[in-house]
């Protein structure tokens, strides 16, 4: 017979794992959006549907978003709309190089109204020299508030099609 509620703890005397999505508990029962962001530090590459909507529509999630190791968006839908539509203030990603997967980093950051800042100085390359109709950063920071410089100063290639389709769309202050 399955047991439920039940929490298991492992041997890290109850610690929540290392990658997980908090949610709390209101003082009525109800299942709640939780206001803290994973530590993506180690994180290299993003797996299929890892972050497909993980934080989207989350009101408490602000601050900065740092992805400080990062260096590839190759399997589909990895942060796509993972962010959007959240407080957040800032997005990091020093390290990151290419986006070639469908809608690897799509609507990433849309709708996210307090960014102000997209850091990402090393993206080289944006979709797919095999298929040009990829979505890979289609919408990524669209209705953002982002002001002064995005340097995209390293990027060598934008596959066809929709692969950065409106990256910065509706973003009036950018220089």
């Amino acid at each position: 017979m399955p047991i439920f509620n039940q929490v298991v703890k492992g041997s890290g005397g109850g610690s929540a794992p290392q990658y997980y999505i908090e949610r709390t508990l209101d003082a009525n029962g109800c299942l709640q959006f939780g206001s803290t962001i994973m530590d993506f530090t180690g994180v290299k590459s993003l797996g299929y549907n890892v972050l497909y909507y993980a934080y989207s529509y989350n009101d408490n999630i602000s601050g900065e978003v740092r992805f400080p190791d990062l260096e590839s968006v190759t399997e589909n839908n990895g942060g796509n709309t993972a962010f959007s539509n959240t407080n957040i203030t800032g997005v990091y990603m020093p390290k990151l190089e290419s986006v070639t997967s469908n809608s690897g980093c799509g609507q990433m950051f849309s709708g996210c109204r307090r960014n102000t800042v997209a850091y990402l100085p090393k993206l080289k390359t944006i979709g797919s020299r095999y298929s040009g109709y990829l979505a890979s950063c289609f919408n990524m920071f669209a209705d953002n508030n982002i002001t002064g410089v995005v340097d995209l100063s390293s990027l060598e290639f934008v596959g066809g099609g929709n692969a950065a389709t409106q990256m910065f769309n509706s973003n009036r202050n950018i220089t």
